[in-house]
């Protein structure tokens, strides 16, 4: 697990190896000036790579905690936040 915490951010949480596997739980709060109400962001990450035309090529993913079939791990202090959602793909070319 990693923590690190700066101005911008109360929470941040970093949990590699999920059950065993590539997995990684990247949770991490923003504060919202004025009176918004402050939001946490709970992903799943996980990643694959192949050779593709003789170079590596690397897929990354990433999706709402809330979809990973695995036991994530509590966040504490989320009490207050609003649960924000991201999900993405990302293919690297090397």
């Amino acid at each position: 697990e990693h923590k690190a915490e700066n101005k911008s951010s109360a929470i941040f949480n970093v949990w590699r190896g999920l059950d065993g596997t590539r997995g990684m739980q990247y949770s991490r709060s923003i504060k919202l000036p004025g009176n918004f109400q402050d939001r946490l962001f709970n992903c799943w990450f996980t990643w694959d790579h192949w050779i593709e035309d003789g170079q590596k090529v690397y897929i990354i993913a990433f999706c709402p905690m809330s979809e990973y079939m695995g036991t994530p791990h509590r966040v504490n202090g989320d009490e207050s936040m609003v649960l924000s959602t991201t999900r993405g793909l990302h293919l690297l070319k090397e």
